[in-house]
């Protein structure tokens, strides 16, 4: 291994990086954890600001996700999206069509 493999090697080791990824797993894991968080704090709700890209949509389907897995453990669980920023906003339209969070919601 050359001197950069070895210290890439020991940084991720270090940080616990993965060599692989399955998708399925990593969004339940990310759907428990913000469930039982939820469910730990005696939180009923999650808020999420939404900007209409890609990252802020992701978000918000794994706290819909998450809000569903609370209410199927019986917590009367709601998920609240905001589109930010308030007012004009670039990216409206698009979101408007395409995203799933683009229903007025109390989910």
């Amino acid at each position: 291994m050359t001197q950069q493999a070895d210290q890439q090697q020991l940084i991720q080791s270090a940080l616990q990086v993965k060599t692989s990824m399955a998708p399925l797993d990593e969004i339940n894991t990310r759907v428990e954890f913000l469930c039982s968080q939820m469910i730990e704090t005696g939180q009923h709700g999650l808020v999420l600001g939404i900007s209409g890209g890609v990252d802020s949509t992701v978000a918000g389907r794994l706290a819909q996700l998450a809000v569903e897995k609370a209410r199927d453990k019986g917590v009367d669980a709601y998920f609240y999206a905001m589109r930010l920023p308030y007012g004009d906003q670039k990216m409206k339209r698009t979101l408007n069509r395409h995203s799933p969070l683009s229903a007025p919601m109390k989910c």
